[in-house]
């Protein structure tokens, strides 16, 4: 009796751990099973978009490292009308001047997301690192931002596809905030400094610089770069 007892007990804890696991277990099995759809759905959406020209090919090309420009296979001119009104009247707002290129990466199932929605402060997908609160992140390094997206290899990402985006970015930069030390961040914060941007550079906490904007009028997708 005392054996059964106890075999009850224990499948009892077995069925309650899984109850409490089951959300992230079924989570982790869906997107495993969508990963490849996602990538093949970004593609064919992106084709709905104009292709730049070969000038414009040109002037984002060379925003890309010697390691990257022999991977780009297509891009994209992908200007959306709503955001691009938003960002005019938050540089107009904010008096800013200079605007900076600046690239994002992110893993390919995040791309709908991003054209239809813009970037976001919260978003709901897996965020990956954020040394300096929660704000939207870019660099001037496409070799940092590459390292975000999901080709197979990718450092912060863990990506494992054979294609990855990237999108280069007109970023109201403004009056940045410089740092080289970790430090939590927020809109009001900076505010309060009068800047309109955190500048963190390379140095004993990072390789390459990141410059992080804490307003999601602050930026406009101008390209997306599909890599093979």
């Amino acid at each position: 009796m005392y054996i059964l007892n106890q075999s009850k007990n224990i499948a009892a804890g077995i069925q309650l751990v899984f109850n409490i696991l089951k959300p992230f277990l079924y989570g982790a099995l869906i997107a495993y099973l969508l990963a490849p759809i996602c990538n093949r759905m970004d593609e064919r959406f992106l084709k709905w978009f104009p292709k730049a020209t070969e000038k414009q090919k040109k002037e984002v090309i060379a925003h890309l490292s010697d390691r990257l420009k022999g991977k780009v296979h297509q891009v994209y001119r992908v200007i959306n009308q709503k955001h691009k009104k938003r960002f005019n009247d938050y540089l107009k707002k904010e008096d800013i001047h200079q605007v900076k290129q600046l690239w994002h990466g992110s893993r390919n199932e995040n791309w709908f997301s991003i054209l239809e929605n813009g970037l976001q402060l919260n978003p709901n997908a897996i965020i990956t690192g954020k040394m300096f609160g929660k704000g939207i992140y870019f660099a001037q390094s496409s070799n940092k931002s590459w390292n975000y997206t999901s080709y197979h290899g990718t450092s912060w990402a863990s990506g494992n596809s054979d294609t990855a985006f990237m999108g280069l970015y007109a970023t109201a930069y403004g009056t940045p905030h410089d740092v080289t030390m970790s430090e939590n961040f927020s809109q009001n914060k900076l505010k309060n400094l009068q800047c309109n941007c955190v500048h963190a550079h390379a140095g004993s906490q990072l390789l390459n610089d990141e410059i992080i904007y804490y307003n999601e009028s602050a930026m406009l997708l101008n390209y997306i770069v599909e890599f093979k």
